[in-house]
């Protein structure tokens, strides 16, 4: 989905930067800033915290996945599909054979990432500007605009990009979505279970992870979506 080259886009003053008051909004290209989430309720600090509940009275979640990855090296515990220990880095990809921790079968963290109401992906192809990025993440009212190339999802580009990269500089909203997006961004599919959604976004600060499903991108699942869905679940 792309919007023509007129659309006009409110920018915030050069060198402005709403998140902080000591860093610019110099435009670079690079990891994406996605994975910052200072204050709000639906940030990786609250995922973690959800990720954190134990059974008891009112929440009754676990929160132990069903694999888990012990790194050899510090022997700390590590969900199954982590590349790396998260405490020490090393390399996990060589372990074959994970502990298996049943979670319980009425957890919500037992339940596939399908179980939540996705939000709509904006998407552009990989050919699209910056501009054309912005215009769709305006038009769908959305926090993240999904690049793809055919059916393949190649890039994400998040409000918080548009907010640390390109704010202030107008000069850049002609420049390719491919220069700024975060490239191979984590995916989920729809099968996956919460556990290792929530997982992916405490661990990794994401607030935008594209779900896909038979490799076809079919939504985007946002930290709030997650925590509407438990507050929902539990706390109705």
């Amino acid at each position: 989905m792309t919007s023509s080259s007129s659309t006009r886009w409110t920018m915030p003053a050069p060198g402005t930067n709403p998140d902080s008051k000591n860093s610019s909004t110099a435009a670079r290209p690079g990891k994406s800033v996605d994975q910052v989430a200072p204050g709000g309720s639906a940030g990786p600090v609250a995922i973690r915290i959800a990720w954190q509940l134990v059974p008891g009275k009112g929440m009754p979640v676990v929160n132990n996945p069903t694999n888990i990855v012990v790194c050899p090296s510090c022997g700390a515990e590590n969900i199954q599909g982590v590349d790396t220990c998260e405490h020490c880095m090393a390399d996990l990809r060589g372990i074959d054979v994970p502990e298996t921790r049943q979670v319980a079968s009425d957890s919500a963290l037992a339940l596939p990432v399908s179980a939540i109401r996705f939000s709509k992906p904006q998407t552009v192809g990989p050919e699209a500007t910056l501009r054309q990025a912005v215009a769709a993440m305006l038009e769908g009212s959305a926090g993240a605009v999904v690049v793809v190339e055919g059916t393949k999802v190649v890039g994400i580009f998040t409000e918080r990009d548009v907010l640390k990269r390109i704010a202030g500089r107008e000069d850049l909203l002609d420049a390719p979505i491919t220069a700024y997006m975060t490239k191979d961004p984590v995916v989920l599919r729809d099968t996956d279970m919460m556990a290792y959604a929530l997982n992916k976004m405490g661990d990794g600060g994401f607030r935008h992870i594209p779900v896909t499903r038979d490799g076809r991108l079919i939504g985007v699942a946002t930290a709030r979506d997650v925590m509407a869905w438990i507050m929902g679940k539990y706390f109705d």
